[in-house]
């Protein structure tokens, strides 16, 4: 199961916590919010203030969906190898964290 937090008070971040381990990812990325997975019209239509680097969050959003995709419906071991690293923060540059459980 794969979660995308725009927020450390997300929910999503709450079903991760409880969730029983085993094969679990949740994607953490600063700055992010909600609409911000769209663009700025998103985030404009529900009001929020605009995120800073949008080509950041929507391709560590991109990186890390398609990677989990790969790794759990193709069975994917370099995908899977990915996910159990440090990349993701690496491509983002520190500024996503990917947990695990």
């Amino acid at each position: 199961m794969l979660w995308n937090q725009a927020g450390r008070d997300s929910r999503d971040g709450q079903l991760f916590r409880y969730a029983k381990p085993g094969d679990k990812y949740l994607i953490y990325i600063q700055g992010a919010t909600h609409g911000s997975y769209a663009g700025k019209a998103t985030s404009a239509l529900l009001g929020e203030k605009p995120s800073g680097n949008l080509r950041m969050i929507t391709g560590v959003t991109a990186c890390g969906t398609l990677t989990f995709w790969d790794a759990y419906l193709r069975d994917d071991a370099d995908a899977k190898a990915y996910l159990a690293g440090d990349r993701l923060r690496q491509f983002s540059r520190g500024q996503a964290e990917l947990r695990r459980k």
